[in-house]
């Protein structure tokens, strides 16, 4: 959020406030404020409207900003299958051979986690099963205690094969996945 929206976010906070029969001080406006600075006032505008408008409890009371964030970011769950998903792209339409860098980090260490790139997309039916079901609950884990160290990206079978060859000069560009307009990243 940007100091020239403080206003608007203030009136959307008072707004609020009256709709569900609270009264909200500028202490309490400035630590909501605090703990949704990273996001849009445009998004912080569409999770107060799902709050409002869920047909779940979450639209009974006055959202915290744990709601809001949740409305924002979704769920630990939510954020795995979306990486799932992602993951699953990568192996159909690159396979093992390419190395892919994600734009969520989790994704790399995670499946650095499970074996590397070149053992999740060569599992059988069954262990891929078991593979993507550690990879959620990894990824749930992360989202509360995220890794100390990132790993940049997965080494695909042709830079793992061209490396301990001794062949660096032949190892092919990194494939984005994930970022806006996905294309190869220059080794």
């Amino acid at each position: 959020m940007k100091n020239t929206d403080a206003k608007k976010f203030s009136q959307l906070m008072l707004v609020t406030g009256e709709l569900y029969g609270k009264d909200v001080s500028m202490a309490l406006i400035k630590l909501y404020a605090q703990d949704l600075a990273e996001y849009s006032i445009e998004s912080i505008e569409k999770a107060f409207m799902k709050c409002r408008t869920s047909g779940d409890k979450s639209g009974a009371f006055f959202p915290k900003p744990s709601d809001l964030i949740r409305f924002i970011d979704g769920t630990g769950s939510d954020r795995a299958l979306t990486a799932l998903s992602m993951v699953r792209h990568a192996l159909k339409y690159h396979g093992i051979y390419d190395s892919i860098k994600f734009n969520d980090p989790f994704i790399a260490n995670i499946i650095d986690d499970c074996g590397g790139w070149i053992k999740f997309g060569s599992a059988d039916i069954f262990e891929t099963q078991r593979l993507e079901r550690e990879f959620i609950r990894r990824y749930e884990l992360y989202s509360i205690n995220p890794p100390i160290e990132n790993i940049e990206y997965v080494v695909g079978l042709i830079e793992a094969h061209n490396n301990s060859g001794g062949f660096v000069k032949h190892i092919p560009v990194t494939v984005l996945i994930g970022f806006e307009n996905d294309k190869k990243l220059l080794n």
